[in-house]
């Protein structure tokens, strides 16, 4: 039976004085959950950590859902965003659930339907989701409506209007109270949901399943994982962990990913973060909600994070990009709530890098430089790029100083071996300019060329015909 037994809409969830509490054992994870940690951590356990990050930030929605009366449209930009994150990494924690999770224990002879009524909880809960982003559209259309009022209007147009103002401030008043309740709901709902998660599923991975299983289950989840998700996920379920819980979490991942391009990844990441990172406090996802969201920032649809763009880009631009993508009525609604998630928290991801420097050395500096001339995938649809990947770059080997589409086309020709990541610069095919590695080209002529759809800024790695997961 299903934990959510009858749907129900957000609204019409009501408490009564007999409701458990928020801080009673019911609802608290430290409480029921952590004597596990008693033995050693297992692969496996990592995924049910997510419910610790899962858990602070439904805290700061129902909260922080309290100020949203006060009609302060930096709050509620930053609210919404905060939602926004939440909503998007739930959904991603939940796809990992259903696609992989729970088919390992239904794959076992004793355990089958065991999981069956949490996938159908993931469906209502995304749900009640979808009406909380809802009603914070319209929270959000009143609160701009009240403000342009205000700024635009004169003093006898507003007495005059007196009102309409009214009747929309009472209006947004209804709105936000209303939110303050779904917020409440959605934190009781999910609260509920990752509680039995743990206390029924949890265990049957220790008594079901081998450390070996356990990091193979851990590794699809992370291999099949999108590289825009995972570098949004790590900074989000790190805040909510101990230095502890960070570095047992890190240990876990790297030996789930051993010899693969993520534990790689992981490894630069986790040294860069854990060298500018304070350790983390119960206070942290308040603080994280206020970092990331004074960030509600937009890109285009291209956007990859880090792009010089985000840091020059004012408010009221990045603004005006969210409302753009939030009006285009050609877009997937789901396509349309991904590109959001990314504009929302572009920002705060770009933060995290490096700004690119937006020096350019012209080729024709060094005419003895090997390798300054196009090269094409495709040279009658005159595509750039070589036999290996489609980019519009080529790469200066920090081994020799040549340039190379790639490097398998280094070593297929050179007698040592070219070290991807020690890349630091890079030639446009398009202006022939070298210049900092980077996703788009720093040449005014160019109009900030796209390298490639996808490019790591820690491999160095480019191509624009698929979009890698790590694994």
């Amino acid at each position: 039976m299903s934990s959510l037994a009858a749907p129900k809409s957000l609204r019409s969830l009501s408490f009564t004085p007999s409701a458990p509490s928020l801080n009673s054992s019911l609802f608290n994870w430290e409480t029921d959950i952590s004597s596990s940690d008693v033995r050693s951590l297992r692969p496996i356990d990592n995924i049910f950590k997510f419910h610790k990050a899962i858990r602070k930030d439904l805290e700061y929605l129902d909260i922080e859902s309290g100020k949203l009366n006060d009609c302060n449209e930096t709050f509620l930009r930053q609210f919404t965003g905060r939602f926004r994150l939440l909503w998007g990494l739930y959904r991603a924690h939940s796809n990992a659930e259903d696609d992989i999770v729970f088919p390992a224990l239904e794959s076992k002879e004793s355990l089958h339907n065991v999981s069956h009524s949490y996938t159908l909880d993931h469906k209502q809960e995304e749900r009640l989701l979808e009406d909380i982003s809802s009603a914070l559209s319209q929270l959000t259309q009143l609160c701009e409506y009240l403000n342009d009022s205000n700024v635009n209007g004169n003093l006898n147009e507003i007495n005059s209007d007196s009102s309409g103002q009214n009747d929309t401030m009472q209006k947004y008043i209804q709105k936000a109270t209303e939110l303050q309740g779904m917020c409440k709901s959605i934190r009781v709902t999910l609260d509920q949901h990752v509680f039995r998660e743990e206390l029924e599923l949890w265990p049957l991975f220790d008594r079901h399943f081998s450390v070996e299983e356990q990091d193979k289950i851990v590794g699809r989840i992370i291999g099949t994982t999108g590289a825009e998700v995972l570098q949004s996920m790590l900074p989000w379920v790190t805040s909510a962990l101990t230095q502890e819980e960070q570095n047992k979490m890190m240990d876990t991942w790297k030996q789930a990913t051993k010899n693969t391009m993520f534990s790689e990844w992981l490894n630069e990441w986790w040294e860069g973060n854990d060298a500018s990172s304070p350790t983390s406090t119960s206070g942290s996802c308040i603080s994280l909600g206020t970092d990331v969201h004074e960030s509600l920032d937009q890109s285009d649809l291209n956007f990859k994070p880090g792009w010089k763009d985000i840091f020059r880009m004012n408010q009221n631009e990045l603004e005006a990009e969210i409302r753009k993508v939030s009006r285009d009525s050609t877009l997937d609604p789901r396509r349309k709530a991904y590109l959001i998630q990314n504009l929302m928290t572009s920002r705060w991801i770009a933060a995290q890098q490096k700004s690119p420097q937006t020096s350019a050395i012209e080729c024709s500096n060094d005419e003895d430089l090997y390798g300054c001339s196009p090269s094409f995938r495709d040279l009658e649809k005159q595509e750039f790029g070589c036999e290996h990947y489609k980019r519009n770059c080529k790469l200066r080997a920090a081994c020799c100083g040549k340039l190379y589409t790639c490097r398998f086309c280094h070593d297929k020709v050179s007698d040592h071996s070219m070290d991807r990541k020690a890349t630091t610069d890079m030639m446009c095919m398009s202006c022939l300019k070298i210049q900092p590695v980077g996703p788009v080209c720093t040449t005014p002529s160019c109009g900030e060329l796209s390298m490639a759809k996808y490019y790591c800024n820690i491999c160095k790695f480019f191509d624009d015909e698929r979009c890698y997961p790590f694994l």
